[in-house]
């Protein structure tokens, strides 16, 4: 356990204006990402697809109703059970940056993703349980430039924890529910146990690309200084001691809290926390 600034040199040290500095610069990297044409801030739109021809444009007879920067009818999108077929009507929309007239594309779910692209407008498709949407992006949209800054708790080192990595029994499953209502179960790669004041906390990981693990947490601040629907973080994968550092203070917001358009998956009950995590980031209302 990694004491205040009053404790050790070790935690003197982990408080140094060198360490501060690193978390300022991680925190403005995030709002870089928020901002970035690609990041979150962009969405404009999730629509739902239903089996069958889904037609897109902007003039108000289409199934999906688009921009109105978007051609009247920019084409279609079949969805027969699990395939999806996409007819353009539009010479100056792109898929994958590419002229596409109509053929297959893919979704997130398919381990490659078909992006339709018209000017500032991206479109793709995202798969939740058996539900396909359409998600949109404008890299255009001003709730791109009108974020200045994420709240956040003053930045606190005795947040940053040793945690221990326990492996679990092989097959081992978390259920994780999103905010669009699917459950899906996840396999669990590690348990993180960490102390703070004298008692020990279990966290469940999961995977979060092939050198980190990702986490959902839930806590006694949720709902209030922080977002209800709890907070990400990701770490990286133990020492060869069988740790992982545990930086609260990169503790940060789902992307639901930035727009409506995102389908952020829920705290699971065993990584909801008895304790207030007074660190990372809070809700953009306080």
């Amino acid at each position: 356990m990694i004491l205040s600034c009053t404790g050790t040199k070790k935690s003197i040290s982990i408080n140094s204006s060198s360490y501060r500095q690193s978390i300022s610069m991680w925190q403005d990297q995030r709002l870089a990402r928020l901002k970035a044409p690609q990041g979150w801030l962009s969405l404009v739109g999730l629509h739902w697809l239903k089996e069958g021809i889904n037609t897109l444009g902007s003039a108000e007879s289409n199934t999906i109703v688009l921009p109105t920067n978007a051609p009247l009818h920019l084409g279609s999108i079949e969805l027969l059970e699990d395939s999806l077929y996409f007819r353009n009507l539009s010479r100056a929309t792109q898929v994958n940056e590419q002229k596409f007239k109509e053929g297959q594309i893919f979704s997130d779910g398919d381990g490659e993703i078909s992006t339709i692209n018209y000017k500032s407008l991206f479109g793709y498709v995202i798969k939740r349980g058996e539900k396909y949407g359409l998600r949109l992006r404008d890299t255009s949209n001003a709730a791109r430039y009108a974020l200045k800054e994420i709240p956040s708790f003053p930045i606190n080192a005795a947040w940053k924890k040793k945690a221990k990595f326990i492996k679990p029994p092989k097959g081992t499953i978390v259920p994780i529910a999103n905010a669009v209502g699917v459950t899906e179960d996840t396999p669990v790669l590690g348990y993180l146990e960490f102390e703070h004041n004298q008692e020990t906390f279990r966290l469940s990981a999961i995977y979060g690309g092939p050198l980190q693990y990702f986490l959902i947490i839930g806590d006694e601040t949720n709902s209030a200084e922080t977002y209800g629907g709890g907070r990400f973080m990701y770490v990286n994968k133990p020492d060869a001691e069988g740790y992982i550092d545990l930086d609260f203070n990169k503790a940060y917001n789902p992307p639901c809290v930035f727009t409506d358009f995102a389908t952020c998956p829920l705290p699971p009950k065993e990584n909801t926390l008895r304790l207030r995590i007074e660190a990372g980031e809070k809700s953009i209302d306080h």
